[in-house]
């Protein structure tokens, strides 16, 4: 059974998912960076939310070269 499954949630859900995994609030306060360039997430900036290797929630920006590098390293899982 593949666990890689990609899903999509329209802006208003992004509030209410950090919410659920306990991420809002870092975000909010400029705490939590995207995982390929290291640029400072925001609400508006914040494109990917995805579990790393260690379980933990990992985020990426909406840079088009950060996006591009991590659906990348998505290819061959």
């Amino acid at each position: 059974m593949n666990n890689n499954i990609m899903k999509f949630a329209v802006d208003s859900d992004v509030k209410g998912i950090l919410k659920k995994i306990g991420s809002y609030e870092n975000i909010v306060a400029g705490k939590i960076e995207c995982t390929i360039c290291q640029q400072l997430l925001t609400l508006q900036n914040l494109q990917i939310i995805y579990k790393n290797k260690e379980n933990d929630y990992s985020f990426v920006c909406d840079n088009p070269y950060c996006i591009e590098q991590y659906l990348e390293s998505k290819k061959d899982i």
